[in-house]
């Protein structure tokens, strides 16, 4: 339900009345629209923390930029979140390192068969990364 504010609110702000908090992806959404538009500005109440698979609605007024400023907006919290990361995992006490085949410079291929990698062109594929 979308309806205009009252008392103490422009005519151009709307807010958007819904029963639960929204997900931060339709947060980041409302917020991209109101920075695009200055003709209608959308309020909602809050936001949860929950991630969920999105798509975003095909009729976005200026599609491009919207879908850009959000790639932007979760690209950079994607890039923070992976900095936060450690550099190297601790093993589980108790569990025994084992090496898998890729680990051991070997790989196998869709019908079983193994061939060797070389461990420095592989160590040199993920620092390019």
């Amino acid at each position: 339900m979308i309806q205009t504010l009252g008392i103490g609110g422009t005519s151009n702000e709307y807010r958007i009345s819904v029963s639960k908090f929204c997900c931060p992806i339709c947060w980041e959404l409302i917020d991209v629209l109101n920075e695009t538009n200055s003709d209608v500005q959308l309020i909602v109440r809050a936001c949860h923390s929950n991630l969920y698979t999105v798509s975003l609605p095909s009729w976005l007024p200026n599609a491009d930029i919207v879908v850009e400023k959000m790639i932007q907006r979760f690209g950079s919290k994607l890039y923070e979140k992976f900095g936060q990361l450690p550099l190297a995992c601790e093993p589980v006490r108790g569990h025994k390192k084992s090496l898998s085949l890729e680990s051991a410079g070997e790989s196998v291929s869709s019908i079983g068969s193994t061939f060797p990698i070389d461990a420095k062109e592989e160590l040199d594929l993920g620092q390019q990364l």
